[in-house]
This record gives C-alpha cells, sequence and structure tokens, in this order.
C-alpha cells in the first residue's frame, strides 16, 4: 500500500508542477538545513520531516527510481550511509531498528520517483517496556497477521467450552 502511495503522489506532483518530489525535497532539505544530514556520494540523508518511527533517517538516491538501476555509486553510497545511521543509533542508545527500500518497478525509470531507504529505531528492551510494531506495520501501512480467523475461532472456542 505505501509503495503505491508513493508512487502515485509522486507521478501526481511530477504532473502539476513539472518536477521530482524527491529532488524537489533534496534541494529543499539541503536549503533549509533543519532535517538534512549528509550526503554518501549517490544517496542524501535526512531525518524525516513527519515520522513514523523514532529516529527516522530517509536516504534518497540521485537519478534511479529502482534497484535494479543500482551501481556500484549507489550501493557504495548506501552502504557508507547505512554505516554512518548505524553509528550514530549506537551513540544514541539504538540497538535494534528496521530498514527497508521503497522501490520504482523493475523494468522502467520513472523520471518522477527516487529509489528511497527509510530506517526506524526499535524500543530497547527495559522496565516497563512497550512492545513496538513491526516494520511492515510502520514503513509499509499492510497489517501483517500470522493467525488464520478459522484457527483462532477453534482454538478459542475449546476454551469457550472448558468454562
Amino acid at each position: 500500500n505505501r509503495l503505491d502511495e508513493l508512487l502515485r503522489e509522486s507521478r501526481k506532483y511530477h504532473e502539476n508542477f513539472g518536477s521530482s518530489y524527491w529532488k524537489d525535497l533534496v534541494a529543499t532539505e539541503k536549503e533549509v538545513g533543519e532535517r538534512f544530514i549528509g550526503e554518501t556520494g549517490a544517496v542524501t540523508w535526512i531525518a524525516s520531516y513527519a515520522p513514523q518511527g523514532n529516529n527516522e533517517v530517509v536516504g534518497i538516491f540521485s537519478n534511479i527510481s529502482t534497484v535494479c538501476e543500482m551501481e556500484e555509486p549507489h550501493i557504495e553510497g548506501l552502504s557508507k550511509g547505512l554505516s554512518h545511521v548505524l553509528r550514530a543509533y549506537n551513540k544514541v542508545g539504538v540497538r535494534s531498528f528496521n530498514m527497508t527500500l521503497f522501490s520504482g518497478p523493475e523494468d522502467q525509470h520513472l523520471k518522477y520517483y527516487s529509489l528511497n531507504v527509510k530506517l526506524i529505531s526499535r524500543p530497547s528492551l527495559r522496565r516497563f517496556y512497550t512492545s513496538d510494531s513491526e516494520f511492515m506495520e510502520r514503513l509499509h501501512y499492510e497489517t501483517v497477521v500470522e493467525t488464520k480467523p478459522e484457527d483462532v475461532a477453534e482454538e478459542l472456542r475449546r476454551g469457550f467450552q472448558s468454562i
């Protein structure tokens, strides 16, 4: 759902403004400077304006819209950037995180969309710990349910019968 929304809204932005939302976002964040983190070659790193999780960081690739377009400079930029992010996460006490890539369709380059990576931290185990949600729920807006309703009903019926 989230990827579909990103692609659709990026296309609309391009139709309305004649430019790429992602390139405009990078330019604006660099200019304003409040959420701009840095660049590692072909990847620009920013803190999200409206985060979906704690310590959210987004890496936006320049001039590619899909993982199939990745070449050495993109892989190197991603690797260096992730190394910096994880080192910084460690310094602030983050020991667990979720990460996802939002890639355009594999068979086409989209001039209005940029491949991007998103990371959020997960809470550390501690007293009064509250469990967090999974990356599919937080980053993709997709609920993951591991139990079939029929199995739940069967198990709970047995519980009700023993009362």
